[in-house]
């Protein structure tokens, strides 16, 4: 039976468990797409009978009929938001000779070159090498064998049932009473910590039915593809599995999906007994021979992740002096294993620090869902070409549906759309009623309210220094043009102070970049921009127009495609101003790298100097100390080494700084993800960072005969003279770079355009620049907003 598209298609499916008792075998069938083993099974259409949609599956099995089939088992599983309340799936049973099983090898069918028949022993194999679909099948085969063969003695332990599936005799269902509510134990203090509510519980309910019906257990396989959405390694992602298989079944429950992705969601609080379950996770996920303790190697891996998340390099020396130093300080000998309770003592205690930063996946399940509307959008309009149309309409435009919850605050404005103040909902009484302000109270987690919070909260550091920026705006009235250097002045500002929170941003930010893809997945409405080069001034002049109340009370998202810093004078402005939106909207404002956010660029250009001279070159050697412009300087730069390279818009359109990347270093899109993290020398860490950042489309008036024949040798690229680096491309290596990852479009910045675009190669690319009079020229500033399926250029007539 092929795998469900979507939610929307599950329905009812009978299924064959047929065992020859003569060589103790059950028959197995190959999946097409994963390479699991499972049974035989067929989708019952509405109005058709169980039993004679089985007879037809044994007949093309068997090629012939058989009716001695029993009942072995009936699965009845509540699927909220369907057609059907309720999907079954029916398993019957079959006992054959050997002669009707040689028959199953023979079979011309659609079963053709999949049946395998297998033992026991080769059923606890596969089970354990994660090759079959589900547990189950091991109870099916124990069942089965208990009714010929007596007495009988199992190879491995009888797998007990999840406790939140009811079973019954033969019946086994799984309702809503499987969803968890917070309450006193810990896995429900985690499900709180982590903001699953019941709404979004219904939705992850679902998208675990979707990846396991018809089986009850999701196997290691559909974890890992699942997983890996989230934005684990294909390296990580089996060992995410094992920490989830708490029971060793090597399939799991509905409850168990739920708590590991309570566990490693990023927005998950770390305190108390969250805590200690997501420590009890962590100790799985390193402890990869499953024996209970962590050995010398295991332990070293886990420091060299501790390591990582601090953004040290892997060193092997100074990760076996870290793991020594925990070691001494636990009083324990370095060849003494870690057990569970010893590594819990040692987190409490702190002899283990930084363990909140770890363990996370790099999408929230509340991203993730939205991925599931799109997905559920596109297949229910793709039967005709009318409906084909509509699902492209659609899976374009409402690509933002997502769980709705009410914010905590409100938000009052002038007639002017100046913000005028924001209060708590709960402090309104006159306007909200008690039970209303109890329920917003209890069913708002605490990290997304101190997120608004924090948004909102005029002394923050972040809206410390964007009020910063509008007073030095108005002092120094930012020009990006005309002869000679703009004088500066901080005028009764205290640069030091800037500074400082300027750094302890930037710290902020790179945690959120490190747990960002390489490789962004960002949904319309969002305006792009292009290159900025220091032009605070056409900044605020786009916000103004676009998002004059911030980016949080914007209904669009922003993407900035790089070049922030150098040539311009205000690189500290620009860099500042987004960072702040950054860390205060992490999923309205993305921000990929560009070439010129790189160190030996910068000192080369001006972004360098220009930190010194606005915070001098004083030697600040702690934060009470003076603040170094190079220290600035530095932990600027550390941001831009976690800054994502590329992304996507829709699924259809490719952002990136410089230009799409040749084959042989990127043969699909999502190899970006790959890239090395933190890249602070990204042309010895990654040529194809490299080229992301400084490719550009190839121009006629630059083609001779030996670029020609450069071109027709290596798929369209040639040498990139004018950068003096990285390569050119043509339209061809556009059109192939397009069809390969099911691309329509490619949004680059890089150049310099007269009118604040351009749009070439056959009308695929756009070029897009958001910088006015670059470099005291007369070029015009421009964005572009990507909504409802078009591709709309914004010029912005700046101040003349």
């Amino acid at each position: 039976m092929s795998r469900f598209k979507a939610i929307s298609e599950l329905c009812n499916v009978v299924s064959l468990a047929a065992y020859c008792s003569d060589d103790s075998s059950m028959l197995m069938t190959l999946e097409n797409v994963t390479s699991e083993l499972w049974i035989p099974s067929v989708r019952v259409q509405e109005g058709e009978s169980w039993q004679s949609v089985l007879n037809k599956e044994l007949q093309e099995i068997f090629e012939m009929e058989l009716e001695s089939t029993k009942l072995l088992k009936i699965y009845k599983i509540w699927l909220p938001d369907h057609s059907a309340n309720w999907i079954y799936h029916c398993v019957y049973s079959l006992n054959v000779t050997q002669d009707v099983k040689r028959k199953s090898k023979n079979t011309r069918g659609r079963y053709r070159g999949r049946v395998r028949w297998v033992t026991e022993q080769e059923l606890i194999k596969l089970l354990l090498n994660g090759t079959l679909r589900t547990p189950e099948l091991l109870i099916y085969f124990q069942t089965l064998k208990a009714h010929h063969e007596f007495p009988y003695t199992p190879s491995m332990d009888h797998i007990t049932l999840a406790p939140e599936y009811i079973m019954k005799g033969k019946l086994v269902e799984i309702s809503q009473e499987a969803f968890v509510n917070p309450g006193r134990n810990l896995y429900e203090q985690l499900i709180d910590a982590a903001g699953f509510n019941i709404d979004l519980q219904k939705y992850l309910y679902k998208e675990f039915i979707f990846f396991s019906f018809p089986a009850v257990y999701m196997s290691q396989i559909s974890f890992i593809r699942f997983v890996m959405e989230l934005g684990w390694s294909r390296e990580d992602a089996p060992n995410v599995f094992r920490a989830a298989d708490v029971t060793d079944r090597n399939g799991l429950s509905y409850r168990e999906f739920l708590f590991i992705l309570a566990a490693i969601d990023p927005y998950t609080a770390h305190g108390g007994g969250p805590a200690e379950i997501r420590c009890r996770y962590m100790f799985r996920f390193f402890d990869v021979d499953r024996d209970g303790i962590l050995n010398l190697s295991e332990f070293r891996n886990f420091i060299a992740y501790m390591r990582k998340s601090k953004s040290l390099p892997p060193d092997l020396i100074e990760i076996m002096k870290d793991a020594d130093v925990i070691y001494k300080n636990l009083g324990f000998s370095s060849i003494t294993p870690l057990t569970i309770g010893s590594f819990l003592v040692a987190v409490g205690t702190l002899k283990i620090r930084g363990t909140s930063h770890i363990f996370r996946s790099v999408k929230s399940a509340q991203q993730y869902i939205q991925g599931i509307l799109k997905r559920e959008i596109r297949h229910r309009s793709s039967d005709t070409q009318i409906n084909k149309r509509t699902s492209d309409f659609t899976s374009r435009y409402r690509a933002d549906d997502k769980l709705y919850e009410l914010a905590v605050h409100t938000v009052r404005l002038q007639k002017s759309a100046t913000l005028i103040n924001v209060e708590e909902l709960w402090n309104m009484q006159t306007a909200v009623s008690q039970t209303a302000i109890s329920i917003v109270q209890t069913s708002t987690p605490e990290q997304y309210r101190r997120t608004s919070i924090a948004i909102f909260n005029q002394e923050s550091e972040c809206n410390e220094l964007l009020k910063s920026l509008r007073y030095l705006q108005q002092l120094n009235k930012f020009k990006t043009y005309g002869k000679g250097k703009p004088l500066f002045s901080w005028g009764r500002l205290d640069s030091e102070l800037f500074g400082r929170h300027l750094i302890n941003v930037c710290k902020s930010v790179e945690a959120i970049f490190q747990r960002e893809p390489r490789l962004l997945d960002l949904v319309s409405p969002i305006y792009v921009m292009g290159d900025l080069h220091g032009n605070i001034s056409d900044l605020i002049y786009f916000e103004k127009v676009f998002w004059n109340l911030g980016p949080c009370l914007s209904p669009s998202n922003m993407l900035f495609l790089g070049d922030f810093v150098d040539r311009g004078a205000y690189g500290i402005e620009v860099i500042t101003y987004l960072l702040c939106y950054k860390m205060q909207t992490p999923h309205k404002v993305w921000l990929l790298r560009g070439n010129h956010e790189i160190r030996d660029i910068q000192k080369m250009f001006t972004f360098q100097t220009e930190c010194i001279n606005k915070f001098g070159d004083r030697s600040g050697l702690d934060v009470w100390e003076a603040v170094n412009g190079l220290d600035v300087w530095e932990a600027v730069n550390r941001v831009f080494d976690c800054m994502p390279l590329a992304g996507t818009i829709d699924g259809k359109i490719f952002c990136v700084h410089g230009g799409i990347p040749p084959p042989w270093l990127c043969p699909v899109a999502t190899a970006i993800n790959q890239i090395p993290l933190p890249l602070d020398h990204p042309d010895i860490q990654s040529p194809l960072a490299w080229e992301l950042m400084w490719n550009d489309p190839i121009k006629k008036s630059t083609i001779t005969d030996n670029i020609t024949m450069e071109l027709a040798a290596n798929d369209g690229f040639a040498t990139n003279y004018r950068r003096g680096t990285a390569h050119v491309f043509n339209v061809e290596a556009l059109e192939r770079f397009l069809s390969t990852n099911n691309f329509s479009h490619i949004i680059r910045a890089h150049e310099v355009a007269q009118a604040g675009f351009s749009v070439q190669q056959k009308a695929k690319l756009l070029t897009v620049f958001s910088s006015s009079k670059y470099c005291g020229g007369g070029n015009e500033a421009a964005c572009i907003l990507a909504d409802r399926g078009k591709l709309r250029i914004l010029r912005l007539e700046t101040e003349t």
